[in-house]
């Protein structure tokens, strides 16, 4: 073999390498966990990649089709004006499979999301701890009508505060080392990022009312060094607000309306969802970040920083790519506040 032929073969090893990074969703049924990743993949399917980067995320095989159904329910609803509560949640646990590569090249990381119900933590507790100590992120989802609405009311009853509390508490040494994000959904009526005039802009009231409701979950995760820490709120689908809650039985369910006419133009609600791919720009600042403080010494921290390591020693480009990200990433304003581990996210000061 000739000096070129040897050169190629090294070329050709070097970005062979494959990252897997896992994703927990913690949260009720039907507070708009799957909405969120439909609106990723919506998002994933153009071929621009991210913006002012090169890389593209695509959702794979049977989430593809999942997803594609879940907006096509979406849509349905806005054209002939649905409830879009009575949209059925997933059920089980439920893995959703995404790959992100370079545009033009085969994709060389899968991104596994598994969302875990409250009944799971109940119930297999141990197992669910073990999941997430192979994760890089967990996402806990927050409905946030349930919140604001009638001075917190039925929140307990719908987003499980105490069940996901206890969990975290019975469970912390699992989230050393992990990005924990408090996500609102449904959030659209107290962001009204819509209207002609905003006059009900309610998101920093927000954030400070689920932080004052998570403090058992943030108390402790605050205290550890290796942590970061957010609230990070979501519009899942736009174009609707909360209205009013029914009571079915002895449960209180969210209905809303058709956010029609309050928009510059006038025109009717349209699906139109917002900062859904915000987890996934904190994700990779933060896995970017977790690799430039241990490439010297990877191997003094486990398994899991020596696989990144070695993959982004790999994989130069695609690290150069992420670490564009942090400009998309949003840090305050629009009830956006990092709570603590600022500095466990990419910067180019570092």
């Amino acid at each position: 073999m000739g000096l070129f032929d040897k050169m190629k073969e090294v070329i050709q090893k070097k970005g062979n390498s494959h990252l897997t990074l896992h994703a927990c969703m913690l949260g009720a049924r039907g507070v708009g966990k799957t909405s969120v990743l439909t609106a990723i993949f919506d998002d994933s399917r153009s071929k621009d990649g991210f913006i002012g980067t090169q890389i593209m995320l695509q959702a794979k095989d049977e989430t593809r089709k999942c997803l594609k159904g879940q907006r096509d329910r979406l849509l349905d609803a806005f054209t002939y004006r649905k409830d879009i509560a009575t949209i059925p949640p997933t059920k089980g646990e439920e893995p959703f499979y995404f790959e992100l590569g370079i545009i033009g090249n085969n994709p060389c990381v899968d991104l596994i999301v598994t969302d875990y119900p409250g009944e799971k933590l109940q119930n297999d507790s141990n197992y669910v701890s073990e999941k997430i100590k192979e994760s890089e992120i967990v996402i806990i989802a927050i409905d946030s009508p349930y919140v604001m609405e009638q001075n917190g009311l039925y929140n307990e009853e719908k987003n499980q505060v105490n069940l996901i509390t206890k969990f975290v508490t019975d469970n912390l040494n699992s989230f050393d080392n992990k990005l924990v994000m408090l996500v609102p959904l449904k959030c659209e009526k107290y962001l009204d990022l819509y209207a002609k005039e905003r006059r009900n802009n309610r998101a920093d009231e927000m954030t400070e009312k689920i932080i004052r409701l998570y403090q058992g979950i943030i108390n402790p995760l605050q205290k550890k060094s290796n942590v970061a820490l957010m609230v990070a709120p979501i519009l899942t689908v736009g174009g609707v607000v909360f209205d009013r809650f029914e009571l079915n039985g002895i449960l209180h369910i969210a209905k809303y309306k058709f956010y029609d006419g309050v928009t510059f133009d006038g025109s009717q609600a349209q699906y139109s969802p917002k900062f859904c791919a915000q987890p996934i720009f904190h994700l990779l600042s933060f896995v970017a970040q977790k690799y430039k403080r241990h490439r010297n010494n990877a191997g003094l921290f486990g398994s899991v920083f020596k696989t990144i390591s070695d993959f982004f020693n790999d994989n130069e480009k695609f690290l150069l790519e992420m670490v564009k990200i942090d400009k998309l990433r949003i840090k305050e304003g629009n009830g956006y506040k990092i709570i603590c581990g600022k500095d466990l996210f990419y910067s180019k000061n570092d």
